[in-house]
């Protein structure tokens, strides 16, 4: 019997939506790997993803949700500032966040267990972006950045004004920024001189 041609034609759209798929995560590194280059005194020193849990090959990936397979949905990475003891912040110094949401309607869906993205909002109203953080030590910590001050402080609440907070001594600072208008080297690097431009204004920090 053959198949349904309305199933086999929504298959089709799925090979094209993962060659699409392909094609932005490609943008994505290539717009990151811009970024990295306007921060010379910062380093690589990991990356997460909050959706992404990719089953170990022991664990049945039948028993996690789709969004464990996903990549590239909702991932960070940090570069830590250079110096004899990098992983450690001190007073002054700062680490360097690149945050890529791919779908805010993730974040405003209110359902319960996993996420069912066809009662997700419509996804030509909904926004796809990239944030540059800045997040200075202000004080003496006992800790690492990421498991350590990271970990502990509280993203600010809005864009271009600094959150300051004592516990842990930490001053940050978001610039966001649509997807759709890095598309060129030119726009990032717009994007980027946006960036350092809060970092001076906000928490005093002269980046060439």
């Amino acid at each position: 019997m053959p198949a349904d041609p309305r199933r086999t034609a929504a298959i089709a759209d799925v090979r094209r939506a993962y060659r699409l798929l392909w094609a932005y995560q490609r943008q994505i590194l290539d717009t990151i790997k811009i970024i990295e280059g306007a921060f010379p005194n910062h380093g690589f020193e990991w990356w997460n993803n909050r959706l992404y849990n990719l089953p170990t090959r022991g664990r049945n990936p039948a028993r996690h949700w789709a969004w464990d397979l996903l990549p590239f949905y909702n991932i960070s990475a940090f570069y830590l500032p250079a110096g004899p003891a990098p992983r450690v912040p001190a007073p002054e110094q700062w680490m360097l966040q690149i945050r890529i949401i791919s779908d805010d309607a993730y974040e405003s869906y209110e359902g319960k267990g996993e996420r069912d993205a066809r009662g997700f909002a419509d996804a030509a109203g909904s926004r796809s972006s990239l944030a540059l953080l800045g997040w200075k030590c202000t004080g003496q910590y006992d800790g690492p950045w990421i498991d350590g001050l990271w970990n502990h402080a509280e993203y600010p609440d809005g864009d271009g004004k600094a959150s300051v907070q004592s516990d842990p001594p930490v001053s940050v600072v978001r610039k966001t920024f649509d997807i759709a208008d890095l598309g060129t080297r030119e726009e990032v690097e717009r994007a980027v001189e946006a960036f350092k431009g809060v970092l001076r204004r906000e928490l005093g920090l002269i980046v060439p």
